[in-house]
């Protein structure tokens, strides 16, 4: 069986520049390289179509191989930042591992009574803190690995170390804004204490997935924080 080669200026089949943008965001491509590298592919395409070539003259037999060859020997692959979708991810995280302690602390506000033995409540905290710290690197390692994230190992080593200490500074956030707010137990108390907290965390998580991003690739992608679409 015979194929025929497309006639000279018959239509490009839209499916194979999506596709291969597919491919450059899994691999880490930011957007606005992904965009030149699809004018570029586009601009071939039609070439090849207006020559009377199919398409595998330019793709390859193996679309997928050969574009993220392409980005690859680009220099452009593992580039994108991902922030907008990383951060809230480990923040989402961080809050399951700390339901049971929240749960907790809303009884007692809600009751007004308090927690005895302080061996029990500081068992508690450690308890959640430790699972809050396992369930947000969780959190990280399934978005990435659902992304198809190329610095997945590299983000993941940066979380566990930077993680502690961004911990640590939320705290001291905390206890810092519910000091200036009188230690109230009102509403505004606890949602400006809630805030100090997650944007010091979120500072955090942002600043390990820099750390695990080679310089040569942040210059000039530091604006490209939003993950594939």
């Amino acid at each position: 069986m015979t194929t025929a080669n497309p006639a000279p200026g018959s239509a490009l089949d839209p499916s194979i520049v999506a596709r291969a943008e597919r491919v450059w965001c899994k691999a880490g491509v930011r957007r606005s390289d992904r965009r030149e590298m699809a004018q570029e592919l586009a601009g071939e395409l039609a070439a090849a179509t207006d020559a009377g070539h199919p398409p595998t003259t330019v793709t390859g037999d193996d679309l997928d191989a050969t574009m993220r060859a392409w980005a690859d020997e680009r220099g452009v692959s593992a580039r994108a930042g991902r922030y907008v979708v990383l951060v809230p991810a480990v923040l989402v995280g961080i809050t399951a591992g700390m339901g049971f302690l929240l749960g907790v602390l809303y009884l007692a506000f809600a009751n007004n009574f308090v927690i005895k033995p302080y061996s029990l409540i500081f068992g508690i905290y450690l308890v959640s803190g430790a699972l809050a710290y396992v369930t947000a690197l969780a959190s990280a390692w399934i978005t990435l690995a659902a992304l198809g994230d190329p610095r997945r190992k590299r983000t993941m080593s940066s979380l566990a170390v930077v993680l502690p200490v961004g911990a640590a500074g939320a705290v001291a956030a905390g206890v810092a804004i519910a000091w200036l707010c009188g230690f109230s137990t009102s509403i505004a108390t606890v949602v400006a204490v809630v805030a100090g907290v997650c944007v010091v965390l979120a500072a955090a998580i942002a600043f390990a997935r820099f750390r695990s991003i080679d310089r040569r690739d942040r210059d000039g992608g530091a604006h490209d924080v939003v993950g594939c679409t």
